[in-house]
């Protein structure tokens, strides 16, 4: 019965395309145009509604600066983080140098921070603001090329329903209007599948910047890749594809190896510390894990059975399937038979993670009602058939409308978070002087970003402890505390560190403030935060050293 359903999905009409040479180039032709005047009007509709509803979430349902610290996105902050300082001060160490106070900067990708940086430069803001309009649009450009992607393949209903079912997922515009870097991927993966084949070389180019965007796109493209090796037509565009991918890819993987030592730098430590579980705490799985683990386990092994038949098949949509199968087994190994399960939580389902699984579930129920429109069946099925799959969907839109109440709701858990940072970063803002630089938890982003933002310290006076010597020194410092000394106060003198605060847990900075009284003076200790703030006495250290 699932062999039978997917036969239908993926050879709706080949049988009588594959009899007439005249007849699959009718259809290859179809495939190859770009858009025709009345879809692109249509795509502009999409596009301003999307668009219009991601804002509607940035600025109404949300605070525009608080992107959710830390129970939603401050990944958001880590991102922009990473933006601003490659701007600020990676661009003047080297060639498209990425920088960050906590060494993630070549983790997730080149494409969003070096993006990021140039729009910071454009607009001349340092405000979040930016970015999370910047995803909205991508956002909103990813659902623009699903329709078309749809609507090529299984007609015009099917693609206006999976752009419906897109643009109204409360996941999807709240998640897109995040400022977080899965919308610019996932429009680059789409626009690459949507150009091929008759912009061979370009939709190849736009893969290799998903690639950039997403570590796992990596893996996802050299699917597609395989995928478009093994269709029926289009061989003679085959080569320009390949080409369009590999020359950027080679050329980053080049630029990695230059900068970290490792050619695969994203794609090696996302399978190291997620998969493999060097990041991961060396715990059991609790019961929801356990049990979560089976359903993907299913996830899995129903996304296995897709490609397998895809690649068997080779429809004309072989690409778009393969993207969307692809995504749905990498999840499917990496939460159901990896160390990543420890880092499951039951917010996954609302998470930015699920933007494109949503996306492509929604295309699927979109095709699997409306595919049967396209047959020759009397008109008045078709109509019954039509007026019933437009019902489904309204109500699978009305339905998914409940989610809003836990997004809110865990949304809501950062107001507090957001507020803590505010008033940490308004107490550094007061102890600065202006002068010199100041010296942070590298674990902060929010912090930086309100530290820029709100209190005008730019990023070049703003150094992560991570940096520090005694990252370098080992776990005993103070053992051999006669030569270290005068490495760690020669740093502290050399960087110009005239503002050091730390958490209470910083056991090596406790024990250095109190070993070297004369050169850490303390200005405000925290109580109910546990913080400790020190003015870095720069004349005695220069004095002494």
């Amino acid at each position: 019965m699932l062999g039978k359903v997917f036969d239908k999905i993926l050879h709706e009409d080949e049988d009588l395309v594959e009899k007439v040479v005249e007849a699959e180039k009718k259809i290859e032709d179809e495939i190859s145009s770009l858009i025709s005047s009345k879809d692109f009007f249509i795509s502009i509709i999409i596009f301003l509604v999307a668009l219009g509803l991601r804002l509607y979430s940035l600025f109404y349902i949300t605070d525009p600066q608080n992107a959710g610290v830390e129970v939603w996105y401050s990944d958001a902050y880590h991102h922009w983080q990473i933006a601003y300082l490659t701007k600020t001060v990676g661009l003047k160490e080297g060639f498209l140098r990425l920088w960050d106070l906590k060494g993630l900067e070549y983790f997730w990708g080149a494409a969003h921070p070096l993006i990021g940086s140039l729009l910071i430069a454009i607009t001349g803001s340092t405000s979040i603001v930016s970015f999370r309009i910047f995803s909205s649009v991508m956002g909103a450009i990813a659902i623009v090329f699903l329709y078309l992607i749809v609507r090529r393949h299984w007609g015009i209903q099917a693609g206006l329903a999976a752009a419906l079912l897109g643009m109204l997922s409360p996941v999807g515009i709240f998640s897109d209007a995040s400022g977080m870097v899965e919308p610019l991927g996932i429009a680059f993966f789409l626009a690459g599948i949507y150009f091929f084949p008759k912009r061979a070389f370009f939709a190849g180019f736009l893969l290799a910047m998903a690639s950039m965007a997403r570590a796992e796109f990596w893996l996802l493209s050299s699917l597609v890749l395989f995928g478009a090796l093994l269709l029926k037509t289009s061989s003679g565009k085959k080569p320009f594809f390949f080409l369009g991918y590999i020359i950027p890819i080679v050329l980053y993987m080049k630029y990695l190896l230059d900068w970290t030592g490792n050619p695969i730098y994203p794609i090696w430590w996302n399978f190291v510390g997620n998969a493999v579980g060097a990041w991961q705490a060396d715990i059991a799985p609790n019961l929801a894990q356990i049990f979560i683990q089976k359903v993907y386990w299913v996830i899995a092994g129903v996304s296995l059975v897709g490609i397998f038949i895809t690649l068997l098949k080779r429809p004309k949509h072989t690409l778009f399937f393969l993207f969307g199968f692809g995504n749905w087994l990498m999840w499917g190994i990496f939460i159901g038979m990896t160390k990543y399960l420890l880092s499951y939580l039951p917010r996954f389902w609302l998470d930015r993670i699920m933007l494109w699984p949503y996306l492509f579930a929604g295309a699927l129920i979109a095709i699997f009602l409306f595919s049967l429109t396209k047959s020759n069946i009397p008109r008045i099925l078709k109509i019954a058939l039509s007026v019933s799959g437009w019902v489904f969907v309204v109500l699978i839109i009305i339905v998914s409308q409940f989610t809003w109440t836990p997004i809110r709701s865990i949304y809501n858990q950062s107001r507090p978070y957001w507020n803590n940072f505010r008033e940490i970063a308004s107490q550094v803002g007061k102890l600065d002087t202006g002068e010199g630089k100041v010296l942070i938890p590298e674990d902060w982003p929010p912090l930086t970003y309100m530290l820029v933002h709100f209190e005008d310290i730019t990023g070049e006076r703003i150094v992560g402890q991570m940096f520090d010597p005694f990252f370098y020194i080992g776990d005993k410092p103070f053992d051999n505390w006669g030569e270290n000394r005068k490495v760690v106060l020669d740093w502290f003198r050399d960087e110009d560190i005239r503002l050091l605060f730390f958490k209470s847990d910083k056991e090596r900075y406790i024990e250095l403030v109190e070993r070297e009284p004369e050169f850490f003076e303390e200005l405000v200790f925290d109580s109910s935060r546990g913080l400790y703030f020190y003015k870095v006495n720069q004349e005695k250290l220069k004095g002494a050293t």
